[in-house]
């Protein structure tokens, strides 16, 4: 079964997600020009010889300027960056900090030659004692009373887009704690969300939530180095480089990942087969960039995923496209899926366009690699969610529409059933009074009576077929009247096949009832009928009215009574069986519904009968209670 997420849990869920997305905007506009109050200016050069040292460096003439971000893509020259940096207003014992980054730049060298400070950082050393404690690379200079240029040296294999911010130690306290607080909370809800995912398919094994799971597992591998937290907890104990060559390996499994996910969510809309494996063939692409790792082709990989990544989402869009003719009944239209993934691949795509240097200069852009967390996995969580619930919903009802044809499978087959016994048994049994009628005329012995009788013994099936029929589609009703218990059982008694075989015993007096008459004349008619068939001559037929308490209720009983042979006693536990008759009483005509009728007769009237074997005796015990306690129906 689903796990199930409360409507008010989506609406906490989008609020987040526009919290994250502020203050990942927010994260940025830090390094903006309202913190520009100790930077006089920014501007950067390119070594392509990738040797000059920092004297060689001050003398450069033609440096270019830039304000708070610059992508130089990939490449293997190093890039120097030229701070200039006011004066201290005021003597202070607070140092300031730089801080650069992002994260992933593998070698990071910050050079103030006034202060006579060269320190070193970056994706591809372990931290050092001088190193902050923070996501970025941040680091202390003391606060001078003159002007004075910094120095930024940065080599990379990955991408090179390049941030520097100088601020005083207690705003930038606060603006790395604010950025470190983010990045732990995106970090956390991926957990959250891969688990969710985890859990959801271990419940419903469906194959969509399995591939999200995948996917945001290692969404959350890749947010663990991209954020920096990689450095910190695994820097130390990892040689120089190996960290690079790691994160370096998230990102085509995290491309791959995110191919073979909406490429299996887009399948359930029946897209084009073409483009369906051509995405898959894509994803394969991605995987095999892994090898390249240890060819170490580490940046030409890095470049190639980002250069793919663009042609992915694409591809994406265009298989989702194609499955908008099929016209599939899915939770999720396939036209918002297609704006879904305009957008996402709108938004994502900056990314590795600002890591290839073809976005230059817009702060916000790599930070929109965010968007891949909280577009990608809260929505998709939020849409998952939603498609699991419908799933589900659907599910019960064809659960139910399965259930009710099954039954009425099984209602038409035991209809079925029943008619072919009712037949067999109507051919079988009026075989024997028309057999009896064609050997008496044969012999010349058939008279009034015998007629009469053969006639009343097929009447009396085809009655009962009709009754049990009735009594079977409950249209059968009891209704209410004034009855002579005893009136009735006397009329029964003399319009019963051999009435001077019973001996019959009734109180005096008239034995007052409310009940339904014709159907107790049913029942009795039926009891005394089988009593006189299947009794063993010369013994007589029994029947007692009494006046009976049965459950404190006041009611009368009747007990029909006759003698057996040995060993030709019906089965006490099939006695009540449609079309039940043992072997010994097939040699008289029968339809097998007389005792199924009285039973059923006798639970719609609210009350019992019994029967006892004693004695090679059979003994019907029938109960009804006096006042009848169903709705009242004019008779």
């Amino acid at each position: 079964m689903p796990i199930k997420i409360d409507r008010s849990f989506f609406i906490r869920a989008v609020l987040l997600w526009a919290l994250l997305l502020l203050q990942a905007c927010s994260g940025v506009a830090d390094h903006s020009d309202d913190r520009m109050d100790l930077i006089e200016s920014k501007s950067w050069w390119v070594d392509k010889s990738g040797q000059a040292q920092l004297h060689e460096v001050m003398a450069v003439t033609d440096w270019q300027e830039f304000k708070n971000w610059k992508s130089f893509g990939f490449g293997s020259e190093a890039i120097w960056l030229r701070v200039k940096l006011k004066a201290a207003q005021e003597a202070s014992p607070a140092p300031w900090v730089v801080s650069a980054g992002p994260v992933f730049l593998d070698h990071l060298t910050i050079f103030d030659p006034t202060a006579n400070l060269v320190l070193r950082g970056g994706d591809g050393i372990a931290p050092t004692k001088e190193d902050l404690l923070s996501l970025d690379f941040s680091f202390q200079i003391p606060a001078l009373a003159q002007e004075r240029d910094l120095y930024v040296r940065v080599e990379s294999m990955s991408s090179r887009p390049v941030f520097v911010d100088v601020q005083p130690f207690p705003d930038a306290m606060f603006a790395l704690k604010k950025q470190d607080s983010l990045w732990a909370v995106l970090l956390v809800l991926s957990v959250v969300l891969a688990l969710w995912g985890a859990l959801q398919w271990w419940h419903t094994r469906e194959k969509v939530i399995g591939v999200y799971a995948i996917k945001q597992s290692v969404t959350t591998v890749w947010l663990f180095f991209f954020s920096g937290y990689g450095r910190l907890f695994l820097g130390p104990w990892l040689e120089p480089g190996e960290l690079t060559a790691i994160a370096a390996a998230v990102l085509p499994c995290l491309m791959a990942s995110m191919l073979i996910f909406l490429s299996v969510l887009i399948q359930t809309y029946k897209p084009v087969k073409f483009w369906q494996y051509l995405s898959y063939a894509l994803a394969v692409v991605f995987a095999l960039l892994l090898l390249a790792q240890f060819f170490g082709l580490t940046r030409e990989s890095l470049k190639l995923s980002n250069s793919l990544a663009p042609v992915a989402l694409l591809l994406m869009v265009i298989t989702a496209l194609s499955a908008v003719p099929s016209k599939v009944n899915n939770p999720i239209k396939i036209e918002y899926l297609v704006l879904y993934l305009l957008v996402y691949g709108f938004l994502t795509a900056l990314a590795p366009m600002t890591n290839l240097g073809l976005l230059q200069e817009l702060p916000h852009i790599l930070k929109s690699s965010l968007i891949h967390l909280i577009l990608d996995s809260t929505v998709m969580f939020a849409l998952l969610q939603i498609r699991a619930r419908a799933l589900q919903r659907e599910q019960v009802e064809l659960s139910l529409k399965l259930e009710t044809s099954t039954q009425r499978v099984q209602v038409e087959q035991r209809l079925r059933e029943d008619q072919s016994k009712l037949f067999s048994m109507l051919a079988h049994e009026i075989k024997t009074p028309l057999a009896t009628l064609g050997m008496w005329m044969e012999t010349g012995t058939l008279n009034s009576s015998k007629l009469s009788r053969s006639i009343s013994d097929m009447n009396l099936i085809l009655e009962r077929s009709v009754q049990a029929g009735q009594l079977a589609d409950q249209s059968l009703q009891p209704t209410t009247e004034q009855l002579d218990a005893a009136a009735i059982t006397q009329a029964c008694v003399q319009w019963c096949r051999k009435p001077d075989l019973v001996d019959w015993v009734c109180p005096q007096g008239a034995a007052n009832l409310v009940g339904d008459g014709q159907m107790l004349q049913i029942v009795l008619s039926n009891l005394l009928d089988n009593a006189c068939k299947y009794g063993q001559p010369p013994e007589r037929v029994s029947l007692e009215l009494e006046p009976w308490l049965q459950d404190e209720r006041p009611g009368w009983r009747w007990r029909i009574s006759n003698s057996v042979n040995p060993g030709e006693a019906p089965e006490a536990n099939r006695l009540f069986e449609k079309y039940y008759r043992n072997t010994h009483a097939r040699r008289q005509s029968g339809s097998g519904l007389g005792l199924f009728l009285v039973k059923g007769l006798m639970d719609l009237m609210q009350g019992t009968i019994t029967y006892e074997l004693k004695d090679a005796r059979v003994t019907f015990e029938v109960w009804l209670p006096s006042q009848a306690q169903w709705p009242r129906i004019s008779a």
